[in-house]
């Protein structure tokens, strides 16, 4: 078959894989496997930044005022929201990410 029908038995291989009840764990995964879900991964680990940073700006704004830091609070709050949004998406699908 040629280095061409190798690799397409191995694509094919991958859902037969990761089709099993297990949580998929992204830390066991090799470098080269495909990770399934891997868009909502991404965008799982920006909201989950985004909301770390939030949630620091607001000890950086306590000296501004109680509207500035209000405006953070709601922030760091929607950040938070979002964030846990997309975990509960992960845990539906199995996929299991370890902080």
């Amino acid at each position: 078959m040629g280095d061409a029908g190798r690799h397409l038995k191995t694509v094919q291989q991958v859902p037969a894989v990761l089709s099993e009840n297990r949580p998929f764990d992204i830390q066991k995964a090799s470098v080269n496997q495909h990770l399934p879900h891997a868009d909502l991964i991404s965008t799982f680990r920006r909201a989950q930044a985004d909301a770390a940073h939030k949630q620091a700006l607001i000890k950086a704004v306590a000296a501004k005022g109680p509207k500035v830091i209000q405006a953070a609070v709601d922030a760091a709050a929607k950040a938070a929201k979002r964030r846990d949004s997309y975990a509960a998406k992960l845990a539906a699908l199995g996929v299991a990410l370890k902080d």
